[in-house]
């Protein structure tokens, strides 16, 4: 299982900066990845996980919204994007902790 960070205790408003993951990561059919968002300190955020093949149009593949009784919060996509980032779109009251996990199921 490989970890990737999209935001490490971030408190401000807007797009991380975008990470790349290995295309031998990918190439295999059968990847998984798993998107987690998470916020400390009791606080309360929505997070736009976004991805894309160019570094330039951005999709949203998901959007995630923390608040103090839903501390933690992710899903699962399938598809292998060469670059994804976070967009920390609201944040009030805590710091947010996104990460995304990669791993490849067995075949």
């Amino acid at each position: 299982m490989e970890r990737y960070v999209l935001a490490n205790q971030a408190s401000a408003i807007g797009a991380q900066t975008a990470i790349s993951v290995p295309l031998t990561t990918l190439e295999d059919p059968g990847v998984l990845r798993s998107y987690q968002a998470s916020v400390s300190t009791g606080g309360s955020a929505t997070v736009k996980v976004q991805a894309t093949n160019d570094n330039k149009s951005w999709l949203t593949l998901g959007t995630i919204t923390l608040t103090p009784s839903t501390l933690s919060d992710g899903f699962s996509s399938a598809v292998p994007w060469i670059f994804t980032r976070a967009n920390i779109t609201a944040i009030s009251g805590g710091n947010v902790d996104a990460n995304m996990t990669i791993w490849t199921r067995g075949k």
